[in-house]
């Protein structure tokens, strides 16, 4: 019997807890019964292979599991060696693998018979810390096009409780545009995630990371009451009793203590929080007390001097820039395909400061006819393009994070395709037009261009962000699709 994967003692899977069983036979379930339903009656080269997944039918090699003695996965060596270099090196290669099981010591059977059927049938359904499993087996097979969509997922549901675990698995994994996003994320949304479990688990070398950000948008004081119950939480693990010497052991050999801003802090939050923590020597204390009182610079080399900040994330939703929505539950256009106005959302603005458009979370809204369960939605801005997959059900976060100037005039397009995922094999691929999906009314919004005129003028509708009131001015056409904008203020 061969043996293929590491040799380590607990498999990437099981360190890192990567996924739930139920959660993998749920999807698995639901996956078999698409295949079924979608290939009866049919011979097309898709439907041929899909029927042939995990079938012994002409299967030339069966992959096994340790400890899973009733599982056993049968595939065939060509269809694999065309998906996988791997594969085709393995199968192949000057010295391939000899007849006989396949045994596979790091991936758990279900995420393998998930990647299995992906690779017959070029389609997959991502949910939850199963796409930490899959990104793992992509990568391990190089499956680039798993990779990326495993990607695409994590950047799409970064939210509170998981970018600190998103983040660490970017490192783990080398994705370092989505490390850079996730980065980004965090620093624009640090006070609550600083006050999330999650971050109460990151490890210390990730902490150091976010720590050596210029902006983060958190107070210091709030920075450092949190970083303090991390430390709290890493005593409790290793049964040491809290004290301020083993909080600045930690501090110390974590590399974190000199990169909070103690010098930035007010007096009253350096004598009412800091000094009681214990993590300072008395000499450290007497420094910074007259660093922050008598604004002394000689004794700032020590610590971080300059607090990290940032403008606060501003959402904004629709509801919030139009004077009124009524009109919107009375009418409805459905989609024409000679018409980009039934499948477009324009989002004009001017802005009297800077600020930067960090993401739009797109829900299109249907009047009468159905809903739209899957789609691409594809977004263009000053020469950029960038798409997503809609799901029902699902977030969709178009990452724009684009900084617009004052003065000028500036466009984001927001366009629904005509292809949805599905139904493509890497080399075979097929399409279906949108209007087989749906064939509904989308919510128009209420103030497009005046259409029919010789000149078409915008329509604007003024908008204040709370606080620094930095005005913006939106003008929208076509269909309701954005839901909600995120901006920074920069000025």
């Amino acid at each position: 019997m061969e043996r293929e994967g590491y040799n380590s003692k607990m498999s990437p899977e099981t360190q890192f807890s990567t996924e739930s069983n139920n959660e993998a036979s749920c999807i698995q379930g639901e996956t078999e019964a698409l295949y079924l339903s979608e290939n009866q009656q049919n011979d097309s080269i898709v439907s041929c292979l899909s029927n042939i997944c995990l079938n012994e039918d002409l299967a030339d090699v069966y992959f096994s599991f340790p400890g899973e003695k009733s599982i056993r996965y049968p595939a065939h060596k060509m269809v694999l060696s065309m998906r996988s270099p791997v594969f085709k090196a393995m199968f192949y290669g000057t010295f391939p693998q000899e007849n006989g099981d396949i045994e596979i010591l790091d991936i758990k059977p279900s995420t393998f018979n998930l990647m299995l059927r992906y690779i017959y049938t070029d389609r997959v359904q991502l949910r939850g810390k199963i796409v930490i499993s899959l990104l793992y087996a992509a990568q391990k097979y190089q499956l680039q096009s798993l990779l990326t969509l495993c990607e695409t997922y994590l950047r799409n549901n970064l939210w509170i409780r998981s970018a600190c675990t998103i983040y660490s698995k970017t490192k783990l994994f080398s994705l370092e545009t989505l490390k850079k996003d996730t980065l980004k994320y965090i620093a624009l949304n640090a006070a609550e995630i600083f006050e999330d479990e999650d971050f109460l688990a990151v490890p210390a070398n990730d902490l150091v990371d976010i720590m050596m950000l210029e902006s983060l948008d958190i107070s210091e004081v709030k920075l450092f009451q949190s970083i303090l119950k991390w430390v709290d939480v890493k005593l409790g693990k290793a049964q040491k009793l809290i004290t301020g010497q083993n909080r600045r052991g930690i501090l110390l050999s974590s590399g974190i203590l000199y990169l909070i801003a103690f010098p930035s802090l007010s007096l009253d939050d350096f004598t009412k929080i800091v000094v009681p923590a214990g993590v300072l020597t008395d000499e450290e204390q007497l420094q910074l007390f007259k660093a922050i009182t008598m604004n002394e610079e000689s004794i700032r080399t020590k610590f971080r001097v300059k607090p990290r900040s940032i403008g606060k994330v501003i959402k904004i939703a629709i509801h919030d820039i139009l004077p009124s929505l009524q009109s919107l539950y009375q009418s409805g256009s459905k989609i024409n395909e000679d018409n980009s106005l039934h499948r477009t959302q324009n989002i004009y603005l001017r802005t009297s400061r800077r600020i930067r458009v960090v993401s739009a979370n797109v829900k299109p809204k249907c009047v009468r006819g159905g809903r739209v369960n899957e789609c691409i939605v594809e977004c263009t801005f000053r020469g950029k393009t960038v798409d997503q997959q809609y799901m029902s059900g699902e977030n969709c976060i178009v990452h724009i994070d684009e900084e617009f100037t004052p003065n000028d005039t500036w466009n984001i397009v927001f366009e629904i395709k005509d292809e949805r995922q599905g139904n493509v094999l890497g080399f075979f691929s097929t399409s279906k037009k949108l209007s087989t999906i749906f064939n509904g009314q989308f919510q128009m919004l209420p103030n497009n261009y005046n259409i029919g005129q010789a000149r078409r003028k915008l329509n604007w509708n003024q908008y204040f962000t709370p606080g620094k009131s930095t005005r913006i001015d939106f003008s929208l056409e076509g269909i309701y699709l954005v839901d909600t904008l995120e901006i920074v203020e920069l000025d």
